[in-house]
């Protein structure tokens, strides 16, 4: 239904098509998606702490904690996937040559940024941050 709608209104104002080859559009990468996913699961292994150090987990405490866990899943993952498109899509030659240790840095991220998934360590969190 929304389809069709937005058809015909551009049938009636005729825009103008665009298109792009990139994930973003070009000379646009920043890595601070990255480091706010990865304070994001810093701030989440910390709530996860606060509920291990109760005495008794009530299931809401429980209900909690699943959601914790994913949340931490999710944004290691987003920290990977914005990485990925920067290295993917805007290193190139002079890159590569203006940071020779970018194959190694970016391969660490990853790796760390799996550690994060299935670890609830707080200590790979910052050092996720870090790199």
């Amino acid at each position: 239904m929304l389809h069709s709608l937005t058809t015909k209104i551009d049938r009636i104002l005729n825009f103008e098509q665009a298109s792009a080859h990139c994930d973003i559009p070009c000379k646009i990468y920043d890595p601070s998606g990255a480091q706010v996913a990865a304070l994001s699961v810093i701030r989440l292994i910390d709530l996860i702490n606060e509920l291990h150090n109760k005495d008794n987990l009530s299931l809401a405490d429980h209900a909690q904690l699943a959601r914790l866990v994913r949340e931490k899943e999710i944004h290691a993952k987003k920290v990977k996937d914005e990485i990925v498109v920067i290295w993917g899509d805007y290193f190139k030659q002079p890159q590569f040559e203006a940071f020779p240790d970018a194959s190694e840095l970016v391969h660490n991220i990853l790796l760390t940024g799996s550690l994060c998934k299935q670890h609830i360590s707080r200590d790979k969190a910052v050092v996720l941050l870090n790199l």
